[in-house]
């Protein structure tokens, strides 16, 4: 349950052109670390701009929506108006708010293989979306030393089960 679909080392990697090929109509980013650095309200780079705008063109921009486990209302209203995408209303922590995904989109849980998670978290966005039947493309984080205090012990067992279960091994590197 662990396993994503699909592994990329940055969302500029995936093949949006595929995933609507395989019957995918919805597409949910995570933020932090997927999108942009932890707490930076721009694009990590234009490649990674460059794709979500590629996925806007396929999909239509009221299919896309970006998940984050943030707790501050503010700070996704800015995030939206900067990314350009909108922020998906949640009850929740990831893993658990599947169901605001289709609250949000209009649509069932049995649509939930149209929806792809794409995000750098095997223990929260993976999960979530394995668990509940949708498409999952992890990405490799940005720069994972700039992750938040909770997330820091997540990371080390999510390097352990990609590496050892997996053979997946992400190369650790800080943008500093």
């Amino acid at each position: 349950i662990l396993k994503p679909h699909e592994y990329v080392e940055n969302i500029s990697k995936i093949d949006f052109v595929a995933l609507k090929q395989r019957g995918i109509k919805y597409i949910v980013f995570d933020k932090n670390n997927t999108l942009t650095l932890q707490d930076v309200f721009e694009f990590y780079n234009v490649d990674i701009k460059g794709a979500v705008n590629q996925a806007k063109e396929l999909f239509g921009e009221e299919n896309i929506g970006i998940l984050s486990n943030t707790n501050k209302p503010h700070l996704l209203r800015y995030c939206q108006e900067k990314l350009g995408l909108i922020d998906i209303k949640t009850k929740s922590m990831k893993p658990f708010n599947a169901q605001d995904i289709y609250s949000h989109f209009k649509i069932t849980s049995t649509q939930s293989s149209e929806v792809c998670i794409i995000g750098d978290g095997l223990l929260s966005d993976v999960l979530m979306g394995k668990y509940n039947g949708m498409y999952t493309i992890y990405t490799f984080p940005h720069d994972s030393k700039m992750d938040i205090w909770s997330a820091k012990p997540l990371r080390v067992i999510e390097d352990f089960i990609l590496s050892r279960k997996f053979n997946i091994k992400r190369e650790i590197k800080s943008v500093s």
